[in-house]
């Protein structure tokens, strides 16, 4: 059984300001190139991890649009919904969203914790758990073979991680779920990916959105990628990431100029206050005029010198009512 994964393609029908090209077509592209492989590869299923568009209510043109092309796709499509796919992180909206528009017309199948079986030459468990506000509970990334399966996959729209690599409470670790019974445990939501773990003979994997709408340096030198998931019932599963070959390279796609600008900014300031803590010691001048003859030496402009005098004057202010006090 052929399967192939993919997570977070954010339809949208506009441009994110951090990308220099057109999105809509760039979505349409990558999408088109993805169903594609699936018919051309006699791919059995493609599934989806979430958060297939950007917001709950995208026009109708761009729901047309993605529909068409998902609707070409010669296998079931499975997924579950993603924070962006519903309101206010409420499941019970979904019905009310352009997700489950597709999920009604039968385009997109979703999935819950209630098994499907897909009995071919293999039998095959699929369950899912789409996000909500709790989705980092161990539940619901921890599931059973209750259909005595040859293979089970569970999808969970959650911030799965190798180990507690962000700033937050809210992720879950591999070890945490190393009980649960899925033999593939597949994740979207965070967009960097993880690649493809194995722990105890199974597999958690996030291969990364197939998007990119941060600028970071992380998002331009990442490449795009599908999951293609083979399964035997004689060997173990294969498993493969594979670029895509509609994606640019990130340094033509995403903007930096702002954040580099900003940056700049900033390191002038930085070095415009050095300046200022070397000659404060020479109690002849005045701050104004030590602040004036940094800048004209330096050549920064003029609102990079008025920001500098208010930052002087904060720190003035705290001396004196240390002072006072």
């Amino acid at each position: 059984m052929k399967i192939v994964f993919i997570t977070d393609t954010h339809f949208r029908g506009t441009t994110p300001k951090n990308r220099k090209d057109d999105f809509l077509l760039t979505l349409k592209a990558k999408l088109t190139e993805v169903v594609n492989y699936c018919n051309n590869n006699s791919v059995d299923l493609l599934l989806h991890g979430g958060d297939f568009f950007d917001r709950p209510d995208v026009s109708p043109s761009v729901f047309k649009d993605f529909a068409k092309i998902l609707f070409n796709c010669n296998c079931p499509i499975y997924g579950v919904h993603g924070n962006h796919d519903i309101y206010a992180q409420n499941p019970s909206t979904l019905p009310r969203t352009m997700l489950g528009i597709l999920d009604g017309l039968e385009i997109v199948n979703l999935l819950d914790k209630e098994p499907i079986v897909i009995d071919s030459d293999i039998k095959l468990q699929l369950t899912g758990c789409g996000y909500s506000y709790d989705i980092e509970q161990k539940e619901n990334y921890i599931v059973s073979n209750t259909t005595n399966s040859d293979y089970c996959i569970h999808i969970v729209h959650g911030m799965l991680l190798p180990r507690k690599s962000l700033p937050t409470e809210k992720l879950t670790t591999i070890d945490q779920i190393r009980s649960t019974e899925a033999d593939i445990t597949l994740t979207g939501h965070y967009h960097g990916g993880f690649g493809i773990y194995e722990l105890d003979n199974k597999y958690f994997i996030n291969p990364g959105a197939l998007v990119r709408i941060d600028n970071s340096l992380t998002e331009i030198k990442r490449q795009p990628k599908i999951l293609e998931i083979n399964l035997d019932k004689r060997s173990k599963p294969t498993i493969k990431e594979i670029p895509l070959k509609s994606v640019q390279k990130g340094e033509h796609i995403l903007d930096r100029s702002e954040i580099e600008a900003r940056m700049e900014k900033e390191s002038k300031l930085i070095d415009f206050l050095d300046g200022i803590l070397d000659i404060s010691n020479n109690k002849l001048m005045v701050i104004e005029e030590i602040v004036s003859s940094i800048a004209e030496n330096t050549g920064v402009d003029e609102v990079v010198k008025r920001k500098a005098l208010e930052v002087i004057a904060n720190i003035q202010s705290d001396f004196s009512e240390q002072d006072i006090s």
